[in-house]
């Protein structure tokens, strides 16, 4: 079985540019989407999250899903923990990720995805091998530079699956193919410039990937 994938992805300032129009915005996303984005005390945050909504709105509508709208978009929960946003029959996944420097948005049709990205830098390495499990193969030869890498792959399976951190040790990595809860996982690069690391994970072996990055959000 075969997906495709779309990719895109924002470098470039963030509060200068989005905080000023945060209210044209804010009125198309739903109450559960707003309240989270209230939450956040910090601006900078708040102006990296206004990115990758805005950010999910050029892609969808450049994937063709021009009946696409943030206030459609549900935020289910169990037990008070968030999972992982759903729009329309569910056909069309997505996820979005945003670090330092860069928002991110990948829209699969045809099955799921996760999506992490992350500022390049070195990583500790032991923070990463708390969260998987004694002997996976995604701990072999960890050190500080590739670590970053590994914790990407980490997160992308756990935001393909809707899943958050508390469960990674779950995640039981042999060679190609991870294994989540039942579900066979495959986790790609992403290529967003030197300057970042970001992985996807799909839950099929054949994918065609294109990345696109956005000029203005």
């Amino acid at each position: 079985m075969s997906a495709n994938i779309q990719l895109f992805y924002y470098t470039g300032p963030y509060t200068s540019t989005l905080l000023p129009t945060a209210e044209a915005l804010l009125v198309r996303l739903n109450a559960v989407r707003k309240q989270r984005y209230e939450q956040r005390k910090v601006e900078k945050q708040r102006a990296l999250d206004l990115a990758a909504l805005r950010l999910l709105e050029i892609g969808m509508q450049s994937a063709g899903h021009g009946g696409f709208a943030l206030s459609d978009v549900e935020y289910p929960s169990q037990a008070g923990i968030a999972g992982k946003p759903q729009w329309g029959d569910g056909s069309i996944d997505f996820n979005i990720s945003h670090a330092s420097a860069i928002a991110a948005c990948a829209i699969a049709a045809g099955c799921k995805v996760g999506l992490d990205v992350e500022a390049n830098r070195e990583f500790n390495p032991r923070t990463v091998l708390r969260l998987v499990a004694d002997g996976a193969s995604i701990a072999h030869a960890m050190d500080a530079s590739n670590a970053l890498a590994r914790w990407t792959q980490i997160e992308a399976v756990l935001k393909g699956a809707g899943l958050g951190v508390m469960n990674a040790r779950e995640i039981v990595w042999a060679g190609e193919v991870v294994l989540l809860r039942g579900e066979r996982w495959w986790v790609h690069g992403i290529d967003c410039g030197h300057a970042h690391v970001a992985h996807i994970a799909v839950n099929v072996p054949d994918v065609t990937l294109s990345v696109r990055q956005v000029a203005e959000v």
